[in-house]
Formats: structure tokens, sequence, C-alpha cells
């Protein structure tokens, strides 16, 4: 005996792998707002001094910029889908001169051009909401 489905429940599996496909492409999407720890050096020739710095940091993979907390928006370069997350500005008249992120260890070390120019080093995690 051969029992018949009708078309639609054979189409089902493919229905949610599609939805699965379509929400993990939306989870992407979104902008991951991290909060950073660290330190800030001013570079210079044998004057670096470092204080202890917080900033906050938006990776919007779906725009491909990186928004460093008070800084214009810079442009993402290279892959988006390895460990490493790299930005940098096609100008060297922006403030965020460039940046990484580890996307598995939050490592993030930013380079600010600034007179003297300034070095962020620290370590980034999603915030808890406030309220």
């Amino acid at each position: 005996m051969k029992i018949m489905l009708p078309a639609s429940i054979l189409s089902l599996p493919w229905l949610i792998f599609a939805a699965a496909l379509g929400a993990a492409a939306h989870a992407h999407s979104e902008p991951a707002h991290l909060a950073c720890d660290g330190a800030t050096s001013t570079m210079g020739v044998g004057t670096d001094v470092e204080a202890k710095s917080l900033l906050s940091l938006v990776i919007d993979l779906g725009a491909r910029t990186a928004k460093v907390e008070g800084h214009p928006a810079v442009p993402i370069r290279g892959p988006v889908d390895e460990d490493l997350v790299a930005f940098a500005s096609p100008k060297t008249s922006d403030d965020v001169l460039d940046g990484t992120v580890n996307r598995i260890t939050g490592e993030v070390l930013i380079y600010f051009v600034t007179n003297p120019a300034n070095k962020f080093h620290g370590r980034c995690h999603r915030p808890q909401a406030l309220f």
C-alpha cells in the first residue's frame, strides 16, 4: 500500500529551512552595541601616557560600518565572517584611523588621528540594559 502525501506537506521542510535562513540573516543584520574598557595611550616619541578608558562601539555588519562613541562611522574592511573584524577610514582626516575587534575574545585595538595620536586597547562585551 502506497501512501500519497499532499505536495504542501512535502515542501514543509524547505519552508522551515528557508525561515531559519531568514532568521539567521536577520540576526546578523542587527548592529552589535558593545561596551569596551581598557586604556588609551598617547603615542609619541618617548611620551607614551596611558589612562584607563571606557568607550562604546557599534559594529553594523549589514551596513559594514564601525562607529566609536562620539566619532563618525568608518567602513569595515575585508571579510566579516572571520574572528577578526577590521575597520579603517578611507580618509586620514577622520578621527578614527583604524581598528580591529576580535569577535571571540572581545579584544579591541583602535587608533585615533589626533595631535598627538591616541591608541585604545581593551576588551569589549555586550552590555546589559540599564533600564
